[in-house]
């Protein structure tokens, strides 16, 4: 139950703050979101069953590691799959300053 609320609060989440919608219908984006979701669990899982077990690594320290791992996957699957590609937000252009410390134009 956890996980359908969770996935669910993530999308209106997406949505909302994080992510263009577009490529697909917001029915095929919803269950997408479901199976990214499911399919990120697996990296997660794999990451820390590898470091605690085959590397003896702590237990907080390997779901740290494995929860990064999911978030990497989710969030490239999300950007490049899910959603449109163009980003919501985009980073403010770089300023650039000459040798005497006045800013340079771009012309």
């Amino acid at each position: 139950m956890a996980f359908v609320i969770a996935t669910f609060v993530n999308y209106l989440l997406c949505i909302r703050f994080g992510f263009l919608g577009g490529r697909h219908s917001q029915i095929v984006e919803f269950f997408l979101i479901y199976l990214l979701s499911a399919v990120a669990f697996i990296p997660n899982i794999s990451v820390m069953i590898i470091l605690v077990d085959e590397l003896g690594a702590d237990e907080v320290w390997a779901k740290i590691f494995g929860t990064a791992c999911s978030f990497l996957v989710n969030f490239v699957f999300r950007q490049f799959w899910v959603f449109d590609r163009e980003p919501r937000w985009r980073l403010p252009p770089i300023k650039r300053y000459n040798q005497n410390g006045s800013q340079q134009n771009d012309d």
